[in-house]
């Protein structure tokens, strides 16, 4: 569903980088597109389920925990997030 909605803002918007995290499997490349997202801004689409599990994050990492929080919880302002419902 993710993906779809990517395939459809990018085909939108053109002038804005587009960056979906359904396909990233590994947290490093969450991460990774996370922290890339924050640097450039754009367009960010993601399911709930997966916001709420790296909302809540608990691991051992204080740095992948500073991550969510600065780019989930407080973006920016010229950021925007899209989490869809995928039920």
């Amino acid at each position: 569903m993710t993906v779809l909605c990517h395939n459809c803002i990018a085909v939108w918007c053109v002038d804005v980088q587009v960056y979906e995290l359904a396909s990233r499997n590994q947290a490093t490349d969450r991460n990774d597109v996370l922290s890339q997202w924050r640097k450039t801004g754009g367009v960010l689409v993601m399911g709930y389920q997966l916001f709420r599990v790296l909302v809540s994050y608990s691991g051992k990492s204080r740095k992948t925990k500073q991550l969510y929080e600065s780019v989930l919880i407080s973006p920016g302002n010229y950021a925007f997030l899209f989490c869809l419902d995928t039920m």
